[in-house]
């Protein structure tokens, strides 16, 4: 495949992809059955909130997870196993990134700018 871990993909697609998703925003923000309905499910807002929270840990952390778990898991495997499995180690270690390392400074950050 082009795309498959490729100079290409890695350069190109993934800005294009973001600017992509990041386009969608305004469109989201303006629909009523987000902004009502979706928003107020528990899940969903948890899983958006906990989303944000972790997204510089998931940017950090993710691309390497991500590889690992292609060389554990070919691409003859089943997507249907390496996929939700590099998600939730990516989610599992940001967690982890983030009340280990990213609050405990952000913590001491406040403590030194009073």
């Amino acid at each position: 495949h082009l795309l498959d871990s490729s100079f290409i993909a890695r350069v190109f697609g993934f800005p294009v992809l973001s600017i992509a998703l990041a386009m969608t925003i305004p469109f989201a923000e303006a629909s009523k059955f987000i902004n009502h309905t979706v928003s107020n499910i528990g899940v969903v807002k948890w899983a958006f909130t906990w989303t944000s929270i972790l997204s510089y840990a998931i940017y950090l952390i993710h691309l390497t997870i991500f590889d690992q778990v292609r060389i554990y898991f070919p691409e003859q495997s089943l997507p249907m196993i390496s996929i939700p499995l590099a998600l939730s180690v990516t989610f599992f270690v940001s967690y982890l990134l983030y009340k280990g390392i990213e609050k405990p400074f952000m913590q001491m950050r406040e403590k030194l700018a009073k």
